[in-house]
C-alpha cells in the first residue's frame, strides 16, 4: 500500500467513524433525555438553541459550546475535535474534521435534519430515530442520492452534496467505493 493510499483509506474511516458516533450518540442522548424531559416533540425548542445545552447536554461529552454575542448558540464542538453547527430548527451541519471554512457538503461537512415529533416523511428509513441523514425530497432510490452528492443532478431547493450523508448511511454508514469525493 502507497503512503498516499494509506492516508485516504484512514481519512476516510475517521471520517466513517466520526458520523457513526455522531448519529448514535445523539440519538442516544435524545432517547435519554425523552425519559426525562417527555417527549422530544414537547420540547420547547427555539431558534437560539439554547435547550440543546439544557436538554441534551448532560449526555453528550462536549467540549465547547459556543456563542454567538446575541447569546444565541452557535456551535457545538465535541472531545473528538468535530463539531456541529444548526441552520434553522431542522438541519443541523456536522464536521467530523471541525474546521468549518471552505467546507464541502460531502467531503468536510454532512447534513442531518432534526425531527423531534417524528413527523419526517421518510420514517419509514429512519425507523423512530429524531436525528437523521438529510432526505429532504428523497425519492427513496440510491441514484438519486448518488446524483445529488456527486452533483449531476441537483434538485431545486436541495443543495449539491446534501445526500451524502444519506449514501453513506445507506450503506451501513460506510462510504462506498463510488462514492465521488476523495479523503
Amino acid at each position: 500500500m502507497t503512503i498516499p493510499t494509506f492516508i485516504h483509506t484512514y481519512k476516510k474511516r475517521v471520517v466513517e467513524a466520526k458520523l457513526v458516533k455522531f448519529y448514535s450518540t445523539i440519538n442516544n442522548a435524545i432517547s435519554l433525555a425523552e425519559i426525562e424531559h417527555g417527549a422530544a416533540g414537547t420540547w420547547n425548542i427555539s431558534d437560539d438553541f439554547l435547550w440543546f445545552e439544557e436538554i441534551l447536554g448532560p449526555y453528550i461529552k462536549v467540549s465547547e459550546y459556543k456563542f454567538t454575542d446575541d447569546g444565541k448558540l452557535d456551535y457545538v464542538l465535541f472531545l473528538d475535535g468535530s463539531k456541529l453547527l444548526f441552520d434553522g430548527k431542522i438541519d443541523w451541519l456536522y464536521y467530523p474534521i471541525g474546521n468549518t471554512s471552505g467546507h464541502k457538503n460531502g467531503k468536510d461537512r454532512f447534513l442531518f435534519e432534526f425531527y423531534p415529533d417524528n413527523t419526517s416523511p421518510w420514517g419509514e428509513y429512519l425507523k423512530g430515530k429524531k436525528l437523521a441523514p438529510y432526505l429532504f425530497s428523497w425519492d427513496g432510490s440510491r441514484e438519486t442520492l448518488m446524483s445529488n452528492c456527486d452533483g449531476s443532478v441537483v434538485s431545486s431547493g436541495i443543495g449539491k452534496g446534501a445526500y451524502c450523508t444519506a449514501l453513506i448511511w445507506q450503506n451501513n454508514w460506510k462510504i462506498p467505493d463510488d462514492y465521488p469525493y476523495k479523503f
